[in-house]
């Protein structure tokens, strides 16, 4: 994603940014996604053991401080996970999320 020489943006950078920007106008998942970068930091692991529903686990507990059903957090974050603004791995019942640092690196690039 490099810019011409002439300062614009490609074409491309267009598209992948128009995408970054679509995913964050979201309300929630804006809030989803500056929760992260704030209380796990850019590129640190977060941790979460996946149970049963109204047992004190991650996913539930989030969805409940944002109002919203667990499978709307789960649809949410999969957006975000699709974009490529967080990373998402899960191994059986444990969820390891990680903020994508080269999304921090393309939203600094376009700031400029």
């Amino acid at each position: 994603m490099s810019n011409k020489d002439n300062g614009k943006q490609s074409n491309y950078d267009i598209k992948v940014y128009s995408e970054i920007f679509r995913v964050l106008s979201n309300p929630i998942r804006l809030q989803i996604y500056l929760e992260f970068i704030e209380k796990y930091g850019v590129g640190k692991t977060y941790h979460c053991e996946l149970r049963q529903a109204n047992d004190g686990h991650c996913q539930f507990e989030m969805a409940q401080r944002l109002n919203i059903a667990p499978s709307t957090l789960s649809h949410h974050m999969k957006e975000l996970k699709t974009i490529g603004l967080i990373k998402i791995n899960r191994n059986g019942r444990h969820l390891t999320i990680e903020v994508d640092d080269r999304s921090i690196k393309l939203l600094k690039k376009f700031i400029g």
